[in-house]
């Protein structure tokens, strides 16, 4: 995944190569740990111990764990849509974008059982309340993005607020479906995304008028 310094949850945004390589070795540490132990258990003095400089350094950057979460959050939920928007850019018509969100979907599965951190990232932010909302707004403005190309395509199609919530409740569902999907055997994983995906399809039709 490509490493993203957002400076709005960084007490310190580092401007030498030098400092953005520190940083950029404190996320990978932290994506590490949380992979191997869970996001409960990240702590600043574990994460220093792992990537083997002082507490000091951690905090020079990072508030609190919390502050290493948003940012991995953020990194995230940044991931999840420019997934979404590689796979629908060229659509020309309402069905070519139901296929190409539905393909973006099952993309984000595919990153959630192939990167081992994202799952427990997630689930261990999910009531969260100071990351929550990290993911509720990445939700909204998808879903924004979203209604106003469905609107673009369709003369035709439902309010563009109507499509809107529609969408942000969509795009819940999805972040849901992928990590109930992630959990469980592959198989049966795949099956309950190709539920999803086809629901998601039918839905996206039904905005188009």
């Amino acid at each position: 995944m490509t490493k993203t310094i957002y400076p709005s949850t960084l007490r310190r945004h580092p401007l030498q190569a030098r400092a953005r390589a520190r940083v950029a070795r404190l996320l990978d540490c932290a994506r590490a740990i949380i992979a191997e132990i869970g996001a409960d258990e990240l702590t600043m003095t574990e994460l220093a111990h792992r990537a083997d400089v002082p507490i000091g350094s951690v905090y020079q950057y990072f508030e609190d764990r919390t502050a290493v979460l948003a940012v991995l959050m953020e990194e995230a939920t940044a991931m999840a849509a420019r997934t979404l928007q590689a796979s629908v850019s060229q659509a020309r018509n309402v069905p070519e974008l139901a296929d190409g969100a539905t393909a973006a979907a099952l993309r984000l599965y595919v990153a959630f059982r192939s990167i081992p951190y994202l799952r427990d990232l997630w689930s261990g932010t999910e009531a969260h309340k100071k990351l929550r909302p990290i993911d509720i707004e990445a939700s909204r403005s998808t879903a924004r993005w979203f209604a106003a190309k469905v609107s673009s395509l369709s003369p035709a199609a439902m309010p563009a607020a109507q499509i809107e919530c529609s969408a942000f409740l969509m795009c819940e569902f999805c972040l849901s479906a992928v990590r109930l999907a992630s959990e469980m055997p592959e198989d049966e994983g795949a099956r309950l995304m190709e539920s999803f995906a086809a629901t998601l399809h039918r839905e996206i039709l039904i905005w188009a008028g």
